[in-house]
């Protein structure tokens, strides 16, 4: 899909930037964007990562956090991992669980696709839940393909931790919450078949960007 931006006249103006009609329908310019190598419209295909690394949270294992600031609306990193279908999801939960996997790293892509990150991943996968999140995930369409990435939901200073509402749909006994958090709901997220009163537009997959807790 090509947006309606051009190139400014003048050499330092920002191009695709909150304007641009792709942007506002979280889609990434491809290679025929007419600004060129001046679109800012790529985060996912650039790997345009905030500055963040690993750490030890205590009670909560690894954990990820900012090593510089995060501006509110800054993409952060996107969630990668291998991309499989609904019936090899419901396969590999049921093989973690039989083996004992403590942690797993499922996030739902779209009704008929699931990323899962425990074997191959990046660091995105240690960001830790919290019910007051400075992070949240955004669906964004790459080239014709289907990305999640976090975004930035206030600013983030140095060495704070990142987190997102983990929003797990869990199978079986719920996770205690150990966010810490004034609000803190005690259980992260909500059972299989749970209603979510959360407003969706149309179209939208109900459930992308939530993290799946499978207990076998």
């Amino acid at each position: 899909m090509d947006c309606e931006c051009r190139l400014p006249d003048d050499r330092h103006s920002i191009c695709c930037g909150e304007e641009c009609l792709n942007r506002a329908l979280m889609v990434e310019c491809s290679s025929r964007c007419r600004t060129g190598n001046r679109c800012t419209n790529k985060n996912f295909q650039k790997r345009k990562y905030a500055p963040a690394k690993i750490f030890w949270a205590k009670g909560k294992g690894h954990g990820l956090k900012a090593t510089a600031f995060i501006p509110r609306g800054k993409f952060i990193i996107e969630y990668l991992g291998e991309v499989v279908s609904a019936k090899e999801f419901k396969k590999r939960s049921h093989e973690y669980a039989r083996s004992g996997k403590q942690h797993h790293y499922f996030m739902e892509l779209s009704r008929q696709a699931t990323i899962d990150a425990y074997h191959k991943g990046a660091i995105s996968r240690f960001i830790n839940h919290s019910c007051e999140p400075n992070s949240e995930t955004q669906k964004w369409t790459v080239n014709g393909l289907l990305r999640i990435g976090f975004f930035a939901i206030r600013d983030i200073q140095p060495e704070e931790e990142i987190t997102f509402d983990y929003q797990f749909i869990h199978f079986g006994q719920g996770q205690k919450c150990l966010c810490g958090a004034p609000s803190c709901r005690g259980i992260i997220g909500r059972e299989a078949g749970q209603q979510d009163n959360r407003k969706k537009a149309d179209g939208d997959d109900e459930n992308y960007g939530k993290l799946i807790l499978s207990m076998g």
